[in-house]
């Protein structure tokens, strides 16, 4: 939520994979691709959220993007923010991104992070005893218990795992729906 609004904001974020290993600092850096600074900008209406999903092949494909020119040279990234009530559209939208972008010779590797969260609970068999903690200790238990496991460098160690083929985008997706606990 953002100023005390009860509306919540997801993201999607694309990140160019680097040929040479760099910092993943940059994922928290801005560039000039990323969207307007101020949070209730990307608050917008359905129609405009179309021609902003229409406009993303551009800039995921843009010269700029792509060799890593923004401020301070680093990783090239671009989030896309946008309401959580548009999620079904967006996520709807990305493999026509996608396509439109391999179409650009370009691939894309998708990530979604509340998927990965699940993933790691699997591998620890913690899931099943997830749900059962959240049903005796509520949602704030279970995130209690989970943050201590769920860290954002073991979600960074999976995804840097399966990037064993050097794919050339790299879109993080369920961040809101794995908000807070990374």
């Amino acid at each position: 939520t953002h100023g005390g609004s009860k509306r919540e904001l997801s993201h999607c974020i694309a990140v160019r994979t680097p040929h040479t290993k760099k910092s993943s600092r940059a994922f928290g850096s801005r560039d000039t691709l990323a969207p307007p600074a101020r949070p209730e900008e990307w608050l917008v209406s359905r129609e405009q959220l179309g021609e902003r999903l229409g406009g993303l092949a551009d800039k995921l494909s843009s010269e700029q993007l792509l060799k890593n020119q923004g401020i301070g040279n680093e990783i090239g990234f671009y989030i896309f923010a946008y309401d959580a009530a548009f999620e079904p559209l967006v996520s709807g939208y990305l493999p026509r991104l996608k396509e439109q972008l391999k179409t650009r010779g370009l691939t894309a590797l998708e990530f979604d992070l509340y998927q990965l969260i699940l993933d790691i609970l699997k591998e620890r068999s913690l899931l099943e005893k997830s749900f059962v903690l959240e049903a005796q200790k509520g949602s704030e238990g279970l995130f209690e218990a989970l943050k201590k496991i769920i860290r954002a460098e073991k979600v960074l160690e999976h995804i840097t795992q399966r990037l064993s083929n050097p794919h050339y985008l790299v879109f993080i997706t369920g961040v809101g729906a794995a908000y807070p606990l990374i």
